[in-house]
């Protein structure tokens, strides 16, 4: 499991990037090249049981009745009895006991209330979304759906309502601005809070984003973290809240003076509010994050993982501390009790004949993998993309010609003529995201005609769109 790092801003983003997966045909003849690659393919499959007792920055949340413990580890949901008995003797923990299968990827599991449902940020699908279960793992159901990413459940105090982080509304290729929403857990209906317009607030004379929000204990009220958004990234200082219907303004609940950033902040029943520090190498030598409540720093003993901080009592917080589970009493840092756990996890791990890359070799060689090949109006030559180039050759054999040379960490693809066949219009993410262009092959001359993330360009027959 990746371990993530804890001087990194939270979540959200001013720019959500959108990834294309490139499907490579192979082809058995027109270009040739310099290197040559043997394909890789699983020759047999090797079952392994992978064993942990700890958790790489994976959050958890304890359930209303206290006595069961869902956590997140290896991007899977795991269920943990919080005590274990064993004849007259009782234990913390126990072993964990899988939920859900590695493909939905869920993050930051919450218990509903009256601990029927969870409710996650799960990637299942190829984007981020608010997904509810029970707490067996059954009744999987998907809330929120569409291009644009949704973090950070939280349930309402009365259980009906999940508030989320969302960049919905904006550029679904380029990413817009995080703003938080609410949506009903029964019907799915949707209701923005945050960024309305003609809603005042802090730090709305720039750009801005909000996220991590969590609930006042009476619901009245959303908590969340409001950041200025900067050329660096961004600025997450102030802890905000508005109406939960979101009918009125934006006001700062507090302020972080330190030189670090917010994120997660949690009211407690009794009113006191937690939120973890967190601060880069440059600010503090290396890169830290740290519990505060009540705006003072908390010093707890091992290093605290920058996942939310849950309320499980008027006095009480369940953190993640040296990959751990550990409920935590502010007051009393030092008397914190872990819930230790183990878990099993299958693994397939596939065997493979190793790919031959021969760097070394020389000779001329035919070129595989040709991507997307395009024939000419007049049927006499063919465009496609290989080696991360574009080439040119005719069909009656000889060498192909290099049209379009892309920069080792750039793509080029999908091909197309003009009607004329005087030009190629293709695709290419030289400046950042993927943008279509013209090139005359005569002249070289390149002509920007769409940006913004846009692919596999086909020309209309008069070629004017």
């Amino acid at each position: 499991m990746a371990t993530a790092d804890p001087t990194e801003t939270p979540e959200p983003g001013a720019l959500s990037r959108r990834r294309f997966l490139l499907v490579a045909v192979p082809s058995e003849a027109l270009a040739a090249g310099t290197a040559t690659t043997t394909a890789a393919a699983a020759t047999a499959t090797a079952p392994a049981t992978l064993s942990f007792t700890a958790a790489t920055n994976g959050s958890g949340t304890l359930s209303p009745a206290g006595d069961r413990l869902v956590v997140e580890v290896q991007n899977i949901l795991w269920s943990i009895p919080r005590v274990t008995s064993g004849g007259r003797e009782k234990h913390e923990g126990g072993t964990a006991v899988q939920l859900t299968q590695p493909d939905l990827e869920p993050t930051r599991p919450v218990f509903s209330p009256d601990g029927r449902k969870l409710a996650v940020c799960a990637y299942r699908g190829g984007g981020f979304h608010i997904w509810t279960l029970r707490p067996d793992g059954s009744g999987l159901r998907q809330l929120t759906d569409g291009p644009w990413d949704d973090r950070g459940p939280s349930w309402s105090p009365d259980g009906t309502r999940i508030a989320f982080a969302s960049e919905r509304g904006g550029d679904p290729v380029q990413g817009s601005p995080y703003r938080v929403w609410v949506a009903d857990a029964r019907t799915g209906s949707l209701r923005q809070i945050t960024g309305l317009a003609g809603q005042e607030g802090p730090l709305q004379d720039g750009a801005w984003e909000d996220f991590d929000p969590s609930w006042s204990p009476d619901g009245s009220r959303l908590l969340f973290v409001r950041a200025k958004a900067g050329e660096s990234g961004l600025d997450a200082r102030t802890v905000a809240s508005v109406p939960a219907d979101g009918g009125g303004a934006v006001e700062t609940e507090h302020t972080e003076e330190t030189d670090a950033q917010v994120m997660t902040p949690a009211l407690s029943a009794a009113g006191r509010l937690a939120y973890l520090r967190t601060a880069g190498a440059a600010t503090s030598g290396h890169g830290s994050c740290a519990l505060v409540v009540d705006g003072k720093a908390v010093a707890v003993p091992g290093d605290v993982a920058p996942v939310p901080v849950r309320w499980v009592s008027r006095d009480e917080v369940l953190l993640t501390v040296d990959g751990r589970f550990r409920l935590v009493r502010p007051d009393e840092p030092d008397a914190g009790t872990a819930i230790p756990f183990k878990g099993t996890l299958s693994v397939d791990r596939p065997r493979y004949r190793v790919k031959r890359y021969d760097f070394d070799g020389y000779g001329v060689r035919p070129v595989r993998s040709l991507h997307l090949p395009a024939l000419s109006p007049d049927a006499r030559q063919v465009a496609f993309a290989a080696l991360n180039s574009l080439w040119v050759a005719d069909v009656s054999g000889g060498r192909p010609r290099r049209i379009v040379r892309a920069d080792p960490t750039r793509y080029v693809l999908a091909p197309s003529w003009t009607a004329d066949g005087k030009a190629l219009v293709y695709a290419d993410d030289r400046d950042g995201l993927l943008a279509v262009r013209r090139r005359d092959l005569a002249s070289g001359k390149e002509t920007v005609l769409a940006e913004g993330g846009r692919v596999h360009p086909a020309l209309s027959p008069d070629g004017k769109r």
